[in-house]
């Protein structure tokens, strides 16, 4: 199973041996050289991850985006317990199953993933909406 620096590093071999800067600059707007360079230690985001999964997806090195994504959320799960049954079964999956299959298999996993551990509210949603209604006068 590859790791996240393994498709940025795919990405550039397709660009040429493109740097950061340029990788950021072909992936823009959602991506910029900051985000490629966290991407390479583990910290790829679901927008990078989804963004560096369609250029490999368009290129043909990849059969679908989602499987960058699954990776990416693997590799960001604090749980080593966790982290280590989504790459396995992810690598179970992308290995037994023919590639359309596994990348429907790959987004249905990150969404579980993403039920299973909720991200914080949002400030303004704290208390429910009508918590921060003017009074009126």
């Amino acid at each position: 199973m590859n790791s996240c620096a393994d498709y940025i590093a795919r990405c550039k071999v397709e660009l040429g041996g493109a740097s950061d800067a340029k990788l950021g600059t072909m992936l823009r707007p959602q991506v910029g050289q900051q985000s490629i360079s966290r991407a390479k230690s583990g910290a790829m985001t679901d927008t990078v991850a989804l963004a560096v999964g369609r250029f490999l997806e368009g290129r043909g090195v990849i059969e679908h985006a989602g499987e960058v994504l699954l990776v990416a959320h693997a590799e960001r799960d604090a749980d080593p317990s966790v982290r280590q049954a989504l790459l396995a079964y992810a690598k179970k999956v992308v290995t037994s199953v023919p590639k359309r299959a596994a990348a429907a298999v790959a987004a249905v996993v990150v969404a579980l993933g993403f039920s299973l551990h909720p991200q914080p509210a949002e400030a303004g949603h704290i208390g429910g909406e009508g918590r921060f209604r003017r009074k009126p006068a």
